[in-house]
């Protein structure tokens, strides 16, 4: 008989062993962080595509000068739903080039609103030549411009714009955007 009394409270400890498992697990998936569902570092945006329906892209945060500087230089490939986002502190008009990017990158320019006010398909330019300052081969880059004050930016693969039907004027959803702030330098 004692047998048969343990039987029932090994069951009780093993269901509540199990049962908090799956809580862990089921809070791990939540998006509690505010990364809305963007994995560790990364951070989701919205897009609305052709059919004016959100496409998520996950981003690399650019939060800092130096980050900023390098972008997605030396890359060779960018994913379908990957890029970068450049957080400023202020609102500024800005301007990117294609330093030392062998492929091409859609740049998006988002004003603090999210709206998006500008938008260019980069091309990849010649790389710095041998015995070419750095100074020279910085003002030889083409200027993209944000032509109005911004805070955001925006790259992703090239031809993503086309793609999704991007225009001026629609609205990206960035998640966690107050948090991103928060960490700007």
């Amino acid at each position: 008989m004692a047998l048969g009394r343990r039987v029932p409270l090994i069951m009780i400890l093993v269901s509540a062993v199990v049962a908090a498992a799956a809580m862990l697990t089921l809070q791990s998936c939540s998006d509690a962080g505010g990364s809305g569902g963007a994995s560790s570092g990364l951070v989701r945006i919205d897009i609305p595509n052709a059919e004016d329906k959100p496409q998520s892209f996950f981003l690399e945060p650019a939060l800092d000068n130096e980050t900023r500087f390098k972008g997605l230089s030396d890359r060779t490939t960018i994913d379908d739903d990957g890029g970068m986002i450049f957080v400023f502190n202020n609102s500024s008009v800005r301007k990117f080039v294609m330093r030392d990017c062998p492929i091409p990158i859609d740049i998006v320019y988002v004003d603090n609103g999210g709206r998006v006010i500008e938008l260019h398909a980069m091309v990849p330019e010649e790389p710095q030549k041998e015995g070419e300052s750095d100074r020279d081969y910085e003002e030889r880059l083409k200027r993209y411009s944000s032509r109005y004050a911004c805070d955001v930016v925006i790259e992703l693969q090239g031809g993503m714009i086309e793609k999704l039907g991007l225009e001026k004027g629609e609205v990206v959803k960035i998640h966690g955007m107050k948090d991103l702030k928060a960490r700007t330098k």
